[in-house]
């Protein structure tokens, strides 16, 4: 094909390639053991060690989100419906004990490119002290890391700790630039005391990676 063909396909391509998601891309998940004890906020959702394993597909706010528990050992993990009184999102949590083994959770992001990731880490109602150890990857590269202690607190993405009645509005996200289009976070690795627990994951898409543009009379397509 030549000419203005050969043109318009790679217009059409181009435009394909240019137009990313229709919508801005925000989802939580709430961890906790069992989905009906508290009632999800839009756009959250529940997941759960053994129950959402990936690759779980569902429709959340009007967005088809693929997610999931990739790796879990129930002889190293646990779940805990907590308490229904406190934010849903804080209701429950998945740990992975400290004893050398991990647990990994995958999302599968629309696009590349610069996401917002919001975190609630550790037992925000029981007096349990957890050695939180997380790592957030794209794919297998280590983007951030959360060592931080809580007993009766809240750690957020940044490791810094609240009550949970503060959290909801104190939480801090951090903002990560993403080159593959699969978001990781491991829970622990570590052998030390206690566990590293997870309540909550926000993961917002802040801006998509944008395509290098032809320059004038460079075609794209040969």
């Amino acid at each position: 094909m030549t000419g203005p063909g050969r043109k318009a396909i790679a217009a059409l391509l181009l435009s394909a390639l240019w137009a990313g998601p229709a919508l801005a891309w925000d989802v939580g998940f709430n961890f906790r053991a069992t989905s009906g004890y508290v009632t999800d906020v839009s756009p959250s959702t529940f997941a759960s060690m053994g129950v959402t394993t990936y690759p779980t597909v569902r429709t959340v706010n009007g967005q088809p989100i693929t997610f999931g528990w990739e790796s879990a050992s129930p002889s190293s993990t646990f779940t805990r419906d907590r308490s229904s009184g406190v934010d849903s999102r804080l209701a429950g949590l998945n740990c992975q004990i400290n004893n050398g083994g991990s647990s990994v959770f995958r999302v599968d992001l629309p696009a590349l490119g610069t996401y917002s990731i919001g975190l609630a880490l550790g037992d925000a109602v029981a007096n349990n002290p957890q050695n939180n150890h997380v790592r957030i990857s794209s794919t297998s590269v280590v983007l951030a890391s959360v060592d931080v202690n809580t007993n009766q607190f809240v750690a957020d993405a940044t490791g810094a700790i609240s009550l949970p009645a503060q959290w909801p509005t104190a939480n801090v996200s951090i903002q990560k630039t993403f080159s593959s289009t699969i978001l990781r976070v491991q829970l622990s690795g570590q052998s030390d005391s206690n566990s590293t627990c997870i309540s909550h994951l926000r993961v917002t898409l802040v801006r998509a990676a944008q395509l290098q543009t032809a320059r004038p009379g460079q075609f794209l397509f040969q």
